[in-house]
């Protein structure tokens, strides 16, 4: 059915077949997402997409190098800095995402730089809720807006880069905070795999370098 995106008077579309949506939200997890779920119930690529080949012609045509304005960008930031592992927030950064989807190399790139961030200041939480924005935007690069698709390649090429963080990030985890951090990380690949988001090569190198094996 036809829905209203997160933002308030958000354009309101009709998901492509196959689901638009976020992670799911964990019924014991109080409105976090991916924290305790067993499953990763994410909608599969019958129909949405996911599973084509990572081909965007608008990539070569520099369609998607287009920079956002400064109050695009000062909202972005805003977005990206409120960033928890709350659906709602990180709907917020997928909805501004796609809407600039003309401004994908730009958008990825301030993603990345707060994973750069939070990398240094060594909290975990926060590497995983951006972690989740980049999945969910992947996740949504199916949608029936102009250039969505082009995430699916920009963020292929960032990955390698985040996972690298996410690893060093790992080794530098105490007793307590390992598992819950390993397994959230893990489980993204898992629910990418499962949706066919990359070959699976692609998500067995990602977790390679994330575990340190490569």
């Amino acid at each position: 059915d036809p829905f209203r995106m997160f933002a308030p008077n958000g354009k309101v579309w009709v998901p492509p077949v196959g689901g638009i949506a976020i992670a799911p939200k964990d019924p014991c997890d109080n409105g976090h997402i991916g924290a305790n779920d067993t499953t990763m119930q994410w909608p599969t690529s019958n129909g949405a997409g996911i599973g084509a080949p990572l081909v965007d012609y608008a990539l070569d045509r520099g369609e998607t190098h287009n920079k956002l304005s400064e109050t695009d960008k000062k909202r972005f930031e805003e977005l990206v800095s409120l960033l928890t592992l709350e659906r709602e927030r990180v709907g917020e950064v997928t909805t501004f995402a796609i809407d600039h989807a003309t401004c994908a190399e730009e958008v990825i790139a301030k993603l990345k730089e707060e994973m750069v961030a939070q990398k240094a200041s060594q909290k975990l939480e926060a590497q995983v809720s951006v972690l989740y924005a980049f999945s969910d935007v992947l996740h949504n690069a199916s949608a029936p807006v102009k250039h969505a698709s082009s995430y699916r390649m920009v963020i292929k090429r960032a990955l390698p880069d985040v996972f690298k963080m996410l690893g060093e990030s790992l080794k530098l985890c105490g007793v307590i905070a390992k598992p819950p951090f390993m397994t959230r990380v893990l489980r993204v690949c898992k629910a990418w795999r499962e949706w066919y988001a990359f070959d699976v090569s692609f998500c067995d190198e990602l977790e390679d370098t994330f575990l340190g094996n490569k």
